[in-house]
């Protein structure tokens, strides 16, 4: 009766890139919120940063006079709106700190 043993592979993209002292890639992912018409500050969760800023489908121009601003205090990154978007989806795509 053979016995077969078998190893799961390993990855070692992120071994090599901290040998080599090279940062690995980041990660994104897409945060949603819902519009309530009052709301303006959309904190995202600890180690992101907003990428892009869609609401109902447009894309946001950030900047302090343009359509919305990104904060950090020391711990968490916050979406903060001009304008209070109305009832629709707001869409935050973020990036690994």
């Amino acid at each position: 009766m053979p016995v077969n043993i078998t190893k799961p592979a390993l990855n070692l993209r992120e071994l090599l890139a901290k040998v080599a002292g090279m940062k690995p890639a980041p990660r994104e992912i897409t945060f949603f919120f819902g519009g309530d018409s009052a709301n303006t500050a959309f904190p995202l969760p600890r180690g992101w940063k907003a990428k892009n800023v869609f609401v109902d489908g447009a894309i946001y121009r950030p900047g302090a006079s343009e359509d919305y601003t990104v904060t950090y205090d020391g711990f968490i990154h916050t979406v903060s709106m001009a304008v209070a978007p109305a009832f629709v989806d707001v869409a935050i795509i973020a990036e690994t700190v």
